[in-house]
């Protein structure tokens, strides 16, 4: 899957959406999560490429909510499994930094009539 996606990491999102169908995306990412959970699956998912790939499927994925939280998922137990995979999100050619904190701003709501929020 990873492999699929890679060649069209820097491409538009309307050849993204050809490279895997929506019926087998969600399958697809499960698959990748489940052997993410394995710190040597992890290792695999814990570099530049996959986790680019992994985060165009999130951005072209946004109309099928499980592929997308799939995709976070795999992330997900990258990071958390790897050590030296945090450092590698966060680098500017990957963007997985700025790519969350946009995901925060946008899922966290701000509420103004009270400050227990």
């Amino acid at each position: 899957l990873l492999q699929r996606v890679r060649k069209y990491t820097h491409n538009s999102r309307s050849i993204m959406l050809n490279v895997i169908l929506p019926t087998e995306a969600a399958r697809a990412l499960l698959a990748v999560k489940m052997l993410g959970k394995e710190p040597a699956g992890s290792e695999v998912i814990a570099t530049p490429t996959n986790f680019t790939a992994l985060l165009s499927i999130f951005n072209a994925r946004k109309d099928n909510q499980e592929a997308a939280n799939e995709s976070l998922r795999c992330i997900a137990n990258a990071l958390l499994l790897i050590s030296d995979g945090r450092q590698i999100f966060v680098q500017k050619d990957v963007g997985g930094g700025e790519a969350m904190v946009d995901l925060l701003e946008v899922s966290v709501p701000v509420c103004l009539e009270c400050t227990a929020c």
